[in-house]
């Protein structure tokens, strides 16, 4: 009898586990906006009736240290019926570290510096689609910077079969300044002597 009570304590706790893993990715994941939403076998690979877009009424070219309003969109043809998302800005294209500060829209939550949804499970598609609104406020650091996606359309059956998901290319927002490259601080310049003085400009007019 002991046997079979230990056997059944190990079958249960295995099963509560599938189902904390199942919930919380339905909850929101992040991490995922350079490699998508298939590593560890979790959704299979990436799919086509999937497309993830980002927009912004003001433009891609900001001050530093104000904020922009950003909207992703999560589309699917297929006919799934929700979505979740992970979105962060980053400081490259092919991975980097998050920059900035980046705040929640209704639809989402704040979670390890980047942003992904709020309900259990997703939000739903309305005519194909679903988005999401967030802000970020850019560092004081000029420069170039890349927001990022990943998309799941899912068929909202609890588990991970049959969803489909996507990445978005990464889409360049720009930090407008000037960014020195020589005298950077810390010389010592002499009275009566001369220099050079160099610098990148981004996005502004000279």
């Amino acid at each position: 009898m002991k046997r079979i009570y230990k056997i059944n304590i190990l079958i249960f706790l295995f099963f509560a586990s599938s189902i904390t893993y199942v919930f919380s990715n339905g909850s929101g994941k992040t991490g995922q906006t350079n490699t998508g939403c298939g590593t560890g076998s979790c959704h299979g690979s990436s799919n086509s009736n999937t497309t993830v877009t980002v927009s912004s009424a003001s433009g891609f070219e900001v001050d530093p240290n104000s904020t922009v309003n950003l909207t992703v969109t999560v589309e699917n043809s297929s006919g799934q019926s929700k979505a979740g998302v992970n979105i962060s800005v980053q400081t490259t294209s092919g991975g980097g570290s998050n920059i900035g500060t980046l705040t929640a829209g209704n639809d989402l939550k704040t979670q390890s510096n980047e942003l992904t949804h709020k309900t259990n499970g997703g939000k739903a598609l309305t005519n194909n689609k679903a988005t999401f609104d967030f802000e970020w406020k850019a560092p004081s650091t000029a420069g170039e910077y890349y927001i990022k996606a990943a998309g799941n359309a899912t068929n909202a059956n609890g588990n991970t079969g049959g969803d489909q998901w996507a990445l978005m290319i990464p889409k360049k927002i720009t930090v407008k300044g000037i960014t020195l490259t020589s005298l950077v601080g810390g010389q010592e310049l002499c009275a009566g002597t001369s220099t050079n003085i160099t610098w990148n400009h981004l996005q502004l007019q000279m």
